[in-house]
């Protein structure tokens, strides 16, 4: 895992707002981001840049942007799978999968919108 100092700022304040959210954040049932969900997010640190972080509702944490008519999503899941989903918005193509939790794909993904099949 990277020192805290050579990640961006931007990705330490959004890890500790993470951090501080409580079971129950999202309603009844929502479990608050796990400690292990939250190693895994500033292992890609570095490659966060101009995408939006957020909780999910399931203990895990979305990476959200868009680019080029597709929306791009990457859900670290609280159970040590990782979900991946490209959708065009402009000819309603649709691909995902979900596999083990592997940093080398979940960089890959965020560097350039594709995996491994």
């Amino acid at each position: 895992m990277p020192d805290a100092d050579q990640l961006p700022e931007a990705v330490m304040t959004t890890v500790s707002e993470l951090r501080a959210l409580e079971d129950g954040f999202l309603g009844p049932g929502s479990v608050a981001p796990k400690t292990e969900v939250l190693g895994k997010l500033l292992m890609v640190g570095a490659d966060l840049a101009g995408r939006q972080v957020v909780p999910s509702w399931g203990g895990g944490v979305m990476i959200e942007w868009a680019r080029h008519g597709c929306e791009f999503t990457a859900e670290i899941e609280s159970n040590g799978q990782l979900f991946l989903c490209v959708d065009n918005t402009e000819t309603d193509e649709l691909a995902e999968v979900e596999r083990p939790f592997a940093v080398a794909e979940l960089k890959q993904f965020l560097q350039h919108g594709s995996w491994n099949d």
